[in-house]
């Protein structure tokens, strides 16, 4: 019978084979040699990440913003750039689902997700009427996702093989278990906001969601935005300028650690925001508006 990895390298190599089938595999090599980090990672992947600070960067699917039009169809939203970290959204779905939408999405076709409410009606505020928008996406995609799981675990076995650890007949030795241990410890094995795609078929759109999604650039950007905050709080009346400085103290304090939580972040800049929104007249108040538009939708 052939070792259980070298099993696992062969399924990982068959285009044919499902990435899902893979992951399963996957998982009964981790379970065996006790690995529970690989094992969580394989675990997400099939279930998909409830926890969108989890989503791992090569979930990543980039798009553009379009919306309805009655009379042309769907047509795409043309904007300076400021709305271009919206146009890029994390997706958690089970690879079962992907896997799905891309063998039942025709060539040609695109794939969709949502876009949160209030944002919609922003939106729908500038085009002039109320209608649908979303965010369109290649099916490569989704198809990229696929392929980078399915290159992780191939990875992963040849690791695993590299090390002499094979599990022959489906069982790994105690000195499998150890060395693989070993080899877990020196990577990461991608624990790290969330779209789901659905295949675009005329008006029987898949709905989804998307969520926060701040990069590194971005918190460099909001640590820039408080430090020019500070420089103006003595412009705000007394319970004005306790509310913004409050806030900005929690601000610095998540952008300090060292994965700052975008959903803490965007309802903190949402309530300076608030505060500034009730400050009528203000040039100051004004201007930290326009510095936090993109980031509190």
């Amino acid at each position: 019978m052939t070792a259980l990895v070298l099993q696992l390298q062969e399924s990982a190599l068959d285009s044919s084979t499902p990435v899902a089938e893979v992951l399963r595999k996957a998982k009964v090599v981790a379970a065996k040699l006790d690995l529970s980090d690989f094992k969580l990672w394989v675990e997400r992947e099939l279930d998909g990440y409830p926890d969108q600070a989890d989503i791992p960067d090569y979930r990543e699917a980039s798009g553009s913003l379009k919306f309805w039009n009655p009379v042309r169809g769907w047509c795409p939203i043309v904007h300076d750039g400021s709305l271009a970290r919206l146009c890029t959204v994390k997706i958690g779905q089970p690879i079962g689902s992907l896997e799905d939408v891309v063998s039942r999405t025709s060539k040609g076709r695109s794939l969709q997700s949502n876009i949160p409410d209030r944002l919609q009606s922003q939106l729908c505020e500038q085009i002039g009427f109320a209608t649908q928008v979303h965010l369109f996406h290649p099916v490569s995609a989704a198809v990229g996702i696929l392929d980078a799981v399915r290159n992780k675990v191939l990875d992963w076995s040849l690791k695993l093989e590299k090390a002499k650890i094979l599990g022959e007949g489906m069982r790994f030795t105690e000195i499998e278990k150890k060395e693989a241990r070993n080899i877990s410890s020196a990577n990461q094995y991608f624990i790290q906001n969330v779209g789901v795609l659905g295949d675009v078929s005329g008006s029987n759109s898949i709905t989804s969601n998307q969520s926060v999604n701040y990069s590194k650039k971005d918190f460099e950007t909001l640590r820039g935005i408080l430090v020019q905050v500070e420089q103006q709080l003595d412009h705000f009346g007394g319970d004005e300028k306790k509310e913004i400085a409050a806030a900005v103290t929690e601000m610095k304090a998540e952008l300090a650690k060292p994965h700052p939580n975008p959903t803490k972040l965007q309802k903190t800049i949402r309530t300076i925001r608030n505060v500034c929104e009730g400050v009528a007249g203000s040039l100051i108040a004004s201007g930290i508006l326009a510095l936090t538009a993109s980031y509190a939708s």
